[in-house]
Parts: structure tokens; C-alpha cells; sequence
């Protein structure tokens, strides 16, 4: 769902409004993150933002159901996730390889682009196999991109849990618009109907 940017500003601006968004207090998590192994990591937590009237709004409508958390979090194992993917030595690419990049997801989620559940080459929800939803059933996955020297996605599971917050499973930067890759990507049929949640 390309929701539009809610302020006409060139790239120029929104750059510089990126740049200077960088969160330090997530800037020393990861750092700290870093600093011990793995299974130590995955007890630390960072509540990234509070959650937007706009990003609640595109969650809701693309899930189908209210969602009643307040924030997104970052666990410690995710940035591990994160750093293995797309990090400096990252598998897949080096994304984010830069700390300062990673530290600038609450801004990315709270100046997304574009919007939408993330699916497989079928059309099916992609859900999370960490996180689970009120009901007991696999999160579904939400991407957030905002363009911005190409575009930096956030991938979310939306757990809406007791513990009040969605959980933030990825993130990195792209030359293309995954959103629109993931759609071009999906069957005529799939692509042209809403996906059932």
C-alpha cells in the first residue's frame, strides 16, 4: 500500500532529516548487542517508538483485525539477525554496515513510503516463526519502506502480545522498492485480490 509521503519535501531535505535521525540510545544497544555472545544478546530488548496513529491505521487495515500495542522493539537477537544478513560481513549484502543506519529504523517507521504484508512468490502471508499472534497463530509480517538513497525497509511481526509492542525482525537498504519486486514477483490472480489474514 503506497501510503504516500505526508509532507512534499525534496530528497535533498529528506536526507538530511534521515542523517540526523539516527537514535544514539539505539546506537549503544547495538553496541552493547555487539559486545556479547549470542545467547547473552538475546535477553536485551530496545523499545525502538512509540506507535504512530498513521502506522497503527496501515496495520490494522492490512491484517484485518485492531491491534492494541504500544511500541516496536528491537530484541537483541534480531540485531544479530540483522549484522548476519546485511551487516559488515553480511551474507546476503552489507546494507547495514553502517550503525548509524540501523539506528535510523524508528525513522523509517515513522516515514515509510510504503506499506504493505510481506508474501511469498504465491501471494501467501509470510509469517513469523518467533513471534506469535494473541490467537496463538504465526505473526504476519509487515515491511515498511522509505525511499531514501535508494529505499530502507523495516520488517515487523505483528504479535500484538501482552507485553504491548511489535517486534521489528529486520532491517536493510535496497537499490529497488521491495514492495513492488515482492508484487511483480506474485501471480496476476494473487497480486489483483486481497490476501486473507
Amino acid at each position: 500500500m503506497n501510503t504516500g509521503s505526508r509532507n512534499k519535501k525534496s530528497p535533498e531535505q529528506i536526507t538530511r532529516e534521515y542523517e540526523k535521525a539516527t537514535d544514539p540510545g539505539l546506537v549503544r544497544f547495538i553496541e552493547s548487542v555487539r559486545s556479547v555472545s549470542k545467547d547473552e544478546a538475546n535477553r536485551f530488548g530496545y523499545r525502538v517508538s512509540e506507535i504512530g496513529e498513521r502506522q497503527r491505521a496501515d496495520a490494522e487495515r492490512l491484517i484485518g483485525e485492531k491491534i492494541n500495542a504500544r511500541s516496536n522493539f528491537i530484541g537483541g537477537s534480531e540485531i544479530h539477525h540483522i549484522d548476519y544478513r546485511h551487516g559488515e560481513n553480511g551474507a546476503a549484502d552489507h546494507s547495514m554496515a553502517n550503525t548509524e543506519d540501523m539506528a535510523r529504523i524508528g525513522y523509517v517507521l515513522e516515514n515509510y513510503d510504503n506499506v504493505d504484508l510481506l508474501t511469498d512468490e504465491n501471494g501467501t502471508i509470510k509469517t513469523s516463526g518467533a513471534y506469535t499472534a494473541k490467537d496463538g497463530r504465526p505473526s504476519p509480517i509487515i515491511i515498511y519502506v522509505k525511499k531514501i538513497n535508494g529505499f530502507h525497509s523495516v520488517v515487523e511481526a505483528v504479535n500484538d502480545g501482552k507485553r504491548g509492542r511489535l517486534n521489528i525482525i529486520s532491517s536493510y537498504k535496497s537499490n529497488a522498492d521491495p514492495i513492488e519486486i515482492n508484487k511483480a514477483q506474485m501471480p496476476r490472480a494473487a497480486a489483483n485480490k486481497p490476501a486473507a489474514p
